[in-house]
């Protein structure tokens, strides 16, 4: 009996372990910084109707719902090779536009050094996130030539 309670505990150890295994394995999704998209929010509420315009333009033809229009103000549509669906763009997480090259660098410069290469991640900080902010708010936008904040003060999109 000792030995049949050994094995049926062995087995249910082992189909516990590759259980777990095959959860960890799988690819997990780019997340969205949603604490960047609420303090972005906040300090400029009159780029809403152009991300409203953009949300109801682009939303068929990028994966994801409208919601994550709102990453179009820092990083770039990118087209798919193969269309899934009807989205034939996305949005990668690494590929920005001048405005979130600039905000990224700002972050780095402000963030805590002894985080190492991690520097400008993911900065939760509100008041961190907001002096960033203000700093690209202050470069110009070498498409348009205007400081990236009177744009963005107007309601355009960078």
């Amino acid at each position: 009996m000792a030995r049949l309670t050994w094995k049926i505990g062995a087995a249910l150890a082992l189909a516990v372990m590759v259980t777990a295994a095959g959860h960890v394995a799988q690819p997990r999704p780019a997340h969205a910084q949603k604490y960047h998209l609420v303090e972005f929010a906040k300090v400029y509420p009159q780029t809403d109707e152009a991300l409203a315009e953009l949300e109801t333009k682009y939303d068929a033809t990028t994966s994801g719902s409208a919601k994550n229009m709102r990453c179009i103000a820092c990083h770039q549509r990118v087209e798919r090779k193969k269309p899934i669906g009807e989205s034939t763009h996305y949005l990668p997480k690494k590929k920005r536009n001048a405005y979130g090259d600039a905000l990224f660098a700002a972050l780095k410069e402000m963030d805590d050094p002894a985080r190492g290469a991690k520097r400008g991640k993911k900065i939760k900080d509100p008041k961190i996130f907001r002096a960033a902010l203000e700093k690209v708010a202050l470069e110009k936008d070498p498409a348009t030539g205007k400081t990236y904040g009177e744009l963005l003060k107007d309601g355009k999109l960078p």
